[in-house]
């Protein structure tokens, strides 16, 4: 399984964007729990989760600028890969064909991702293959789906996604994507990354030398980044 079939249908997209920003495991961002909390299913939005510790339920997309968008997390992030491989260079129009929206959401949608992640990035990208194959696939703390939602429209969506990217270099464009999404979700939540893709344990977390030199490298355990980045949640 490739990066952007993540991408296809919103459980997936959830699935991945949880990956992303909680490598060890889910974190609630009401109390910080991390041991009692449960994924509920059934009639509730996709990626929902209850903490047990403060009885309040929490998502991944909460304090993120994904939280409360009228737009599915799997066509945000198809729109953030699109812009990355394309340097910015897609337009409002040709996005909003590929996603199914109105020229004015596309625009809007555009601008936002623009402001937050920046026009283009200069300096290589370096990213493990471990990194990419790991955000790809189901971690150990996430459980299979007894079913997912794949609606017609999200098929025909993914379809003009992909052959939007006809011709586009993927490893390349996964590492891009992966710093724009970086620099979308700000400091809301940290971006930081499974211990089994490094070698020697800890996290790999993202950095960006002076030089615009983007990669991941081999950091400190995930409860001491997020005490770092959020007071009042660390080690108990």
């Amino acid at each position: 399984m490739c990066l952007i079939d993540c991408f296809r249908y919103e459980d997936p997209a959830c699935d991945f964007l949880e990956r992303f920003l909680w490598p060890e495991g889910p974190i609630c961002p009401h109390c910080g729990e991390m041991e009692r909390v449960r994924h509920l299913y059934g009639s509730t939005a996709p990626g929902t989760w209850k903490c047990y510790a403060c009885r309040k339920m929490f998502s991944a997309r909460m304090k993120t600028p994904f939280h409360n968008s009228h737009l599915p997390l799997h066509a945000s992030l198809q729109a953030i890969y699109l812009l990355a491989a394309t340097q910015g260079r897609i337009g409002s129009s040709r996005l909003a064909t590929i996603l199914g929206v109105s020229q004015r959401a596309a625009w809007l949608l555009k601008k936002r991702i623009m402001e937050r992640s920046g026009r283009h990035i200069d300096g290589p990208v370096q990213q493990p293959s471990s990194l990419i194959a790991a955000l790809a696939e189901l971690a150990d703390w996430q459980d299979e789906r007894p079913s997912i939602d794949r609606s017609w429209s999200c098929d025909l969506r993914y379809d003009r996604f992909r052959l939007a990217l006809d011709g586009a270099d993927e490893t390349k464009t996964d590492g891009l994507f992966l710093v724009s999404l970086h620099r979308f979700v700000g400091d809301a939540i940290p971006a930081i990354y499974e211990s089994t893709v490094g070698a020697g344990g800890g996290v790999l977390l993202l950095s960006e030398d002076c030089d615009g030199q983007f990669e991941f490298d081999l950091g400190i355990s995930a409860r001491s980044a997020l005490a770092r980045l959020q007071p009042g949640i660390g080690p108990r």
